[in-house]
């Protein structure tokens, strides 16, 4: 379907940052491109509207959404929160949960790396695996709706060989730690996780709004 088609490809590129933060989205232009009517357009960019990586201004249009550091620093604390606490459930009632598709994915860094859109998808699904298993749904949900409101900055994360790498590492770390029992090393070793992708996460996005902002 081409509104799918559409949404996909304007979404990847919000995620590569080849659409930049505040950058105004034409329908005209976009209907041109794509060589069809506006209506395609306009059901592509609701859903991504839905999916927060753009906003609707009325009757001015179509923007990328604008990254807020604030706020990103507070969903990540959230982050932190839920997905401590999410590792500590997995332990607790996760024990007849089967981890061998989960540890053969993570147990061995690919060569070639993952390409960082595939390793965003992979990531996401290992995060939500956790959640997952510890039966708690509401608790699945809120770690899904945080993970898709900085989705498009979390992908900055895997533009790093050497944090492709490390996350291989990690995750076979906290996966291992949670197959023990060990509630405690499994929640602090997550928890760390995140914190550092979190700064790297951030200090790549602040050079990459200041280079959007030298550059108008």
């Amino acid at each position: 379907m081409l509104t799918d088609r559409i949404f996909d490809e304007l979404k990847e590129r919000v995620l590569r940052f080849d659409l930049k933060p505040g950058e105004r989205l034409l329908e005209d232009g976009l209907a041109q491109e794509w060589q069809t009517s506006r209506t395609p357009i306009r059901e592509a960019l609701k859903r991504l509207a839905q999916a927060g990586l753009i906003r609707i201004a009325p009757r001015r249009g179509y923007y990328v959404r604008e990254i807020n550091l604030a706020e990103v620093e507070e969903q990540y604390e959230v982050r932190v929160a839920l997905e401590t606490f999410a590792v500590s459930l997995a332990v607790d009632r996760g024990r007849a949960v089967d981890w061998r598709a989960l540890k053969e994915t993570w147990g061995e860094i690919p060569e070639p790396l993952p390409s960082p859109l595939a390793m965003l998808n992979l990531d996401e699904g290992f995060h939500a695996a956790i959640a997952e298993a510890g039966g708690n749904g509401a608790l699945a949900e809120y770690l899904r709706s945080i993970s898709e409101r900085i989705r498009a900055i979390r992908a900055k994360d895997f533009t790093d060989p050497h944090r492709v790498r490390l996350t291989y590492l990690e995750h076979a770390r906290i996966l291992k730690l949670i197959e023990q029992g060990d509630a405690g090393a499994a929640s602090a070793a997550i928890r760390d996780h995140i914190l550092e992708s979190k700064a790297n996460v951030l200090n790549a996005v602040k050079e990459l709004l200041a280079s959007i902002y030298l550059n108008r």
